[in-house]
């Protein structure tokens, strides 16, 4: 029971996508660590859909797995769309650069 601290690249209510090096086998189960903003940890199952191995040096794609997630309770679900949110509405806000609403 190795726990693997992977960065997550990609959030969504159905999964994630880590960035690793050494790809997992399709179909593998894992458990999911995911802090939140509060401090606590988010702790939801889910299996490996696919991998993406490195191709070479000057690869532009990211090498890691994708995950579905497929063991997580209506709790962890609300939980998770909050975040996923605050994170969307989070990066439009912080990079927003040129005026989206004009008042009439």
């Amino acid at each position: 029971d190795n726990m693997l601290d992977v960065p997550g690249i990609t959030l969504s209510e159905r999964g994630i996508f880590v960035r690793m090096t050494e790809v997992m086998s399709r179909g593998s189960s894992v458990d999911v660590n995911i802090p939140l903003p509060s401090g606590e940890t988010l702790k939801v199952g889910g299996k490996v859909i696919y991998g993406k191995a490195q191709n070479g040096n000057d690869s532009v794609i990211q090498p890691g797995v994708a995950i579905k997630f497929d063991r997580i309770t209506a709790r962890d679900t609300e939980a998770l769309s909050q975040l996923v949110a605050g994170l969307l509405i989070g990066d439009i806000v912080e990079e927003q650069t040129e005026p989206v609403l004009r008042p009439h």
